[in-house]
């Protein structure tokens, strides 16, 4: 039922969050401040387009699985959205 969903939503966004904090956490050592150059948008022309609407897709899948355990929340009419909202607002500063 819903627990084991629950348990299986945990497991694969502590499998997605895991890599990316050991991504950041390995970039970090590697940062040297003469490597940056200013991006000139107008050279990129669409041509990553496709990587960006991946990553994007990859950061933000997920979060819908909220409306699944709602059954379960207390008072769920009031808390559903604003764990949506806190969800989607973690992504976003994340990535």
């Amino acid at each position: 039922g819903i627990t084991v969903f629950k348990q299986i939503n945990n497991f694969v966004t502590i499998a997605k969050v895991i890599p990316l904090l050991l991504f950041i956490l390995m970039g970090l050592f590697s940062v040297k401040s003469n490597n940056y150059i200013p991006l000139d948008l107008h050279e990129l022309k669409g041509e990553s387009f496709g990587a960006a609407a991946l990553i994007v897709f990859y950061a933000f899948s997920g979060f819908e699985t909220l409306t699944v355990a709602a059954g379960e929340m207390k008072n769920s009419r009031e808390n559903l959205p604003f764990a949506i909202m806190l969800v989607i607002s973690f992504c976003s500063f994340l990535y």
